[in-house]
């Protein structure tokens, strides 16, 4: 078999603050953060770099920090890791999010609702300076948990959170967003795999395994292509869209406490073509 090595890296930046009222989100960036890792120096993959903020970490300040920094590394033209054109930059959260005047907003460690303004980042203000500028592949993936057991006390609001997710990234090229539910639905935590809902859909597609549907009585695995040129496969931006559309009511359908309620995920494409690669099949020593 001919073999092939690019030179394309991937910049991963998960966020996961800690929260009262929600036990997997720092599991879902660890094994989100596990899985992407294999893909690295695969065939097309260089070069995977990771970076986290968990828990008390994942402060507003520290995230635009993060952000700020990888965008330098990104118009540094010396740096030995320059981001460049052909690499991707993903970032993952899974947390809280909340509408603010109309607006998107994550709520890192330490959001409160008397100090919103200063203590939350602000979705459209994090895409216009930092994601935006990158001069590269930009996915978003956004598992934003509103579920029913949320502090009262922080009065999340989360009708239409991803109608302003959506118009944000509509006005910029080159960015796709994965986000967990659509319109004014929740997101849930999946207790029997100990992750998000909408995370645990993703780790199953990139499982390559097949699935039995209970609630569609089906089976379903992931479509994957092969990289032109290459005998590299992949899953491409639709293929997990399609995935993610059937996987993720399946597993809000089979857990008793959610079964009667709706979380459906929703993907944002501007410019970037459906085909383009998400995640390549690990090769095997």
């Amino acid at each position: 078999m001919k073999s092939f090595l690019f030179t394309f890296f991937t910049f991963f930046l998960a966020i996961d603050p800690s929260y009262k009222d929600l036990k997997f989100t720092q599991k879902d960036a660890l094994d989100f953060v596990a899985t992407m890792y294999q893909q690295r120096k695969n065939g097309f993959f260089g070069e995977v770099f990771i970076d986290t903020l968990l828990g008390v970490n994942a402060t507003d300040d520290a995230i635009y920090k993060r952000l700020e920094s990888m965008l330098n590394q990104s118009q540094n033209l010396h740096h030995p890791q320059r981001i460049k054109s052909s690499d991707y930059v993903m970032v993952f959260y899974s947390g809280h999010g909340t509408r603010i005047d109309n607006e998107f907003y994550l709520a890192p460690h330490g959001f409160t609702i008397g100090e919103r303004y200063t203590s939350s980042v602000n979705y459209k203000d994090m895409v216009n300076k930092f994601i935006s500028r990158f001069n590269c592949k930009s996915m978003l993936f956004i598992d934003a948990c509103q579920s029913g057991s949320a502090e009262k006390s922080l009065e999340y609001d989360d009708a239409g959170l991803n109608d302003l997710i959506v118009r944000v990234n509509s006005a910029h090229p080159g960015i796709t967003s994965f986000s967990s539910c659509s319109g004014s639905e929740n997101s849930y935590e999946y207790i029997k795999g100990e992750n998000g809902v909408f995370t645990q859909a993703l780790l199953d597609a990139f499982s390559f395994q097949t699935f039995l549907l209970s609630r569609d009585k089906i089976n379903l695995k992931v479509r994957t292509e092969t990289y032109p040129g290459t005998q590299l496969p992949y899953i491409s931006i639709e293929h997990l869209a399609t995935f993610l559309e059937k996987r993720v009511p399946n597993l809000q359908w089979e857990q008793a406490d959610i079964k009667k309620v709706t979380q459906n995920p929703t993907v944002t494409v501007t410019e970037l073509d459906k085909w383009l690669p998400v995640f390549f099949v690990p090769r095997t020593p």
